[in-house]
């Protein structure tokens, strides 16, 4: 193995144990009150050296972010090979991110965190290891949605004269913005004109959410 694929490794094993580190951290002591010290500590780095990977907080709670992302992104990948409809595909694929963000409530958490330090915050991490796999997982989202519309349109049961990666755009950020209402409303920073809305589920939420969509997608009837 040449020497800078073995430093690659390394720093990749390192990275990871930082990142346990980090993890058992926040769920013991929460995002508002956990400490780089501790998390340097507990990964057995001294401070200096666990600033080579992280610039802050900000940025481990990203990478903690971006590993809930990879793990959904491995999800797809079992969704999109599996046989079946296009429109099939895309309702699997909306059933999947609610299922996914109940059994995994630390992402919730990890978006409201992200939320809330603003985009400047983000805007600062620019260039580093954690914005590039930020956006690498973007990128296969993105990928496993348009093939999914693709197969819809190839096989009739998706309005082929559509722009698969517009809708798929359309489809990312819709759900993220789903997202961001359910943690807002949670959160009281979101009025609700009645009570159904205010105490609507996250599945009632994905699954209206998943009716308007596809009736906007389905192939015009002649």
């Amino acid at each position: 193995m040449a020497i800078s694929e073995k430093k690659i490794k390394e720093r990749k094993l390192k990275r990871n144990l930082i990142l346990d580190a980090a993890e058992k951290i926040v769920l013991r002591d929460g995002l508002d009150s956990f400490r780089m010290d501790d998390i340097a500590t507990m990964a057995e780095v001294s401070k200096g050296t666990l600033y080579l990977y992280f610039k802050n907080k900000v940025e481990i709670v990203m990478a903690l972010l971006s590993r809930c992302c990879l793990s959904l992104n491995e999800h797809l990948a079992k969704t999109i090979a599996k046989p079946g409809l296009g429109m099939d595909l895309i309702r699997d694929m909306c059933n999947l991110f609610f299922q996914f963000t109940s059994e995994n409530p630390h992402f919730l958490k990890y978006v409201i965190y992200m939320e809330g330090n603003g985009l400047n915050s983000i805007m600062a991490l620019k260039g580093t290891e954690t914005i590039h796999e930020m956006e690498e997982c973007d990128i296969k989202t993105f990928g496993f949605i348009r093939r999914a519309l693709q197969i819809g349109m190839y096989d009739g049961s998706i309005d082929p004269e559509l722009d698969p990666d517009l809708v798929a755009v359309h489809l990312m950020f819709a759900l993220r913005g789903h997202l961001q209402f359910y943690i807002m409303r949670d959160q009281g920073l979101f009025m609700m004109p009645d009570n159904k809305l205010r105490s609507i589920s996250l599945e009632s939420l994905f699954s209206d959410f998943f009716r308007l969509f596809s009736r906007s997608i389905e192939p015009r009837k002649k």
